[in-house]
């Protein structure tokens, strides 16, 4: 007679490990969410030496001459923008026309890198064009062969001339797009300039 093979089911005793280790990841997330909480900060105002107003979170950067009379302001949440009655934020004329003129800028700048594409791919065929011809220049053989090989030549040479002036007018366009865009750069910098600290 042959041996019976008996197949034993092994009972899992021990915890499941996805309940503990869920509840180790809670701890972790509320942990992290409290340390984030918003704390609540003071910070002074006082002048230095040579007369300009200071801001500071740290008392002990402050002078002791003026400890006693630094201002404590106590950090406060911002308001949200109220929007009038359209919905939409107010826009100053300016900030339109801040707004359109880069529009405008950014489309001449993709038509620049439409036509660049295009030069390319021109300079490309030229370029195998050339080298074409580089090969055929010594398998001529007769007047009509080297006739046509000249006319060719030629042609491929006043075309790279019409080339050479589209690639520099291309150019200029890049370098007055280029102005154009330190000009708008340097007035958005001068608008966000800082105002001078007021004068207590």
């Amino acid at each position: 007679m042959a041996p019976v093979k008996y197949e034993y089911e092994t009972i899992n005793t021990q915890k499941p490990r996805r309940s503990t280790m869920c509840l180790k990841q809670c701890w972790v997330i509320l942990f992290c969410v409290a340390l984030a909480a918003p704390a609540a900060a003071q910070f002074y105002k006082y002048k230095d030496r040579e007369g300009n107003v200071r801001f500071t979170d740290d008392l002990s950067q402050v002078p002791e001459s003026q400890q006693s009379g630094a201002t404590s302001y106590e950090q406060s949440e911002s308001r949200p923008e109220e929007l009038p009655a359209s919905g939409k934020p107010e826009e100053s004329k300016d900030a339109v026309a801040k707004t359109q003129e880069e529009a405008k800028l950014k489309q001449d700048w993709l038509a620049l890198e439409e036509k660049k594409k295009q030069l390319d791919t021109e300079r490309k065929a030229l370029m195998d064009r050339r080298a074409a011809l580089e090969k055929t220049k010594n398998i001529r053989k007769t007047r009509t062969q080297e006739f046509a090989y000249n006319k060719e030549v030629t042609k491929l040479n006043d075309e790279l001339l019409a080339f050479e002036k589209r690639m520099n007018e291309f150019n200029a366009e890049v370098e007055s797009n280029n102005q154009r865009i330190k000009e708008a750069e340097k007035n958005r910098l001068e608008q966000i300039k800082p105002a001078p600290p007021p004068v207590d």
